[in-house]
């Protein structure tokens, strides 16, 4: 008998398309990445400046205006923890919109409320979720940096954290210390607009499987 040819079906899937990030566009997310860094630092500048009236304000002496700053504290422990276990369950870009969209949370917290409890919250919110974004964007910026110059890429990010504190003194001479929750406002409206700015981006600029040339 003649053999008839047999036909074998490899199972084998074509390989996913790989993510070009160019240059180009590493130096726009680098830009945008280190202006939200900075945004995120505006509140500890108005806290900073604002203490006298905060205290005044809220009617509260200088050991529960410290405890404010340390519940941020403790949400920034938690949060550092928290990253861990979410950097590897969802997308990045979905990661850093989220993140943004709670600490706007509870930043308006602190910007309504007079009672103490609910600003311990706000301020636990926050220092929860901002840690989140201090600790993904240096990596982000580590590994999709452009080669040539990835030191002055890190030193952009970091000053931008600087200049973030600065914004915040800024903040409050404009506003007045009279009206330091407006400097708290100021900073959910940036980082709204930021979060647009991300929804518009394509989600494969924040790819775990990017490469570039």
């Amino acid at each position: 008998m003649d053999s008839k040819p047999i036909s074998v079906k490899t199972s084998a899937k074509p390989q996913s398309k790989k993510v070009i990030l160019s240059k180009n566009i590493r130096w726009f997310l680098l830009i945008l990445v280190s202006f939200i860094n900075g945004v995120l630092a505006i509140s500890g500048g108005v806290f900073s400046a604002a203490a006298t009236k905060i205290k005044t304000d809220l009617s509260i002496n200088d050991e529960k205006f410290g405890f404010l700053g340390t519940m941020c504290g403790c949400g920034n422990l938690l949060g550092s923890l928290l990253f861990t276990l979410l950097i590897n369950c969802l997308n990045n870009k979905l990661l850093v919109i989220l993140n943004l969209l709670i600490i706007c949370l509870g930043h308006f917290m602190v910007f309504l409320s007079q009672n103490y409890f609910i600003l311990l919250s706000g301020r636990f919110i926050a220092g929860l979720q901002t840690i989140c974004l201090f600790l993904y964007f240096p990596v982000w910026v580590n590994r999709f940096g452009v080669q040539k110059y990835k030191t002055a890429f890190l030193t952009i990010y970091e000053l931008s954290g600087t200049l973030g504190m600065v914004w915040g003194y800024i903040v409050n001479i404009i506003v007045g210390s009279d009206k330091w929750r407006y400097g708290f406002l100021i900073e959910i409206v940036i980082e709204l607009i930021s979060v647009v700015i991300l929804i518009i981006i394509p989600g494969k600029y924040f790819d775990k499987n990017l490469f570039f040339f």
